[in-house]
């Protein structure tokens, strides 16, 4: 049997290209014909499945094929495997070749054909000056100045009495009362005289609590009327919770208020 091996490249194969392998052999009348399988060597890989080509009185096979290194690779090409009307098989022999592939990375010189450098000339350091650093400063200096002199001749700000403006800002109970807000006229009054009590008795804070509150001034002014504080404290803490007219609101804190002045004059 005349076998006959074709290898046909276009132009030179390189590293990854698609190579197709073709085997060429006779084919009798009535005969089939198919691919055995082939699984390449080496860097060789085969891409997909074989291809038959049925021409007059012969069969090709091809073979697609990728090679993933340059130089020479043998290969074994298998030939198809005949099928006669019958039944019968008749296998033909394996061909060896070998396929030349490139590489895709150009050509360059090696390292001692490349001629050595010239010596690098003296690089020069800079002088360090501080006469920009001096000139900034007396901008800065000449622009900063008379801002600051003209900030300086305003004169100091006049202190603001926050004690004496609180003193004088009563609140609109009056107003509050009217509205319907008694326990906000309540509390004002309260306030106010727990106030004048720590300002007048500085240990009976106004975060004590009324009997705290009561036993430090007891302590601290006896000659003051303390029944009639303690009733009024007690009476204003309990009012809170109480039902009450706009009258008796408004008369609770002006208690609260003649108390206050009265406990400022006594010693």
């Amino acid at each position: 049997m005349i076998i006959l091996l074709l290898f046909a490249l276009q132009g030179t194969a390189t590293v990854g290209d698609t190579i197709w392998v073709n085997r060429t052999v006779p084919l009798p009348a009535g005969w089939s014909a198919r691919a055995p399988a082939w699984d390449p060597d080496g860097a060789v890989e085969l891409l997909g499945t074989p291809v038959i080509d049925l021409v007059g009185d012969s069969v090709t096979v091809r073979y697609p094929l990728v090679v993933w290194q340059p130089g020479d690779h043998p290969l074994e090409v298998p030939g198809p495997v005949l099928l006669s009307p019958q039944g019968d098989v008749d296998s033909v022999y394996m061909s060896r070749m070998t396929i030349t592939v490139s590489s895709v990375l150009p050509i360059v010189a090696e390292d001692s054909i490349i001629p050595p450098q010239p010596p690098a000339g003296i690089v020069p350091r800079p002088v360090v000056s501080m006469l920009p650093l001096f000139l900034l400063w007396g901008v800065t200096l000449v622009l900063v100045a008379p801002l600051h002199w003209w900030w300086r001749r305003r004169g100091k700000p006049t202190p603001i009495d926050y004690a004496a403006e609180a003193t004088s800002a009563q609140p609109p109970v009056a107003e509050w009362a009217a509205a319907g807000e008694l326990r906000a006229v309540i509390a004002a009054g309260a306030w106010e005289l727990r106030q004048a009590l720590a300002h007048l008795v500085p240990e009976a804070r106004v975060t004590l609590d009324t009997e705290a509150c009561l036993a430090v001034i007891g302590a601290r002014k006896p000659a003051w009327p303390l029944d009639e504080l303690g009733a009024l404290l007690r009476g204003m803490d309990a009012s809170r919770f109480a039902p009450m007219s706009e009258r008796d609101a408004l008369q609770i804190h002006e208690r609260a208020m003649a108390l206050k002045t009265r406990l400022a004059e006594v010693p």
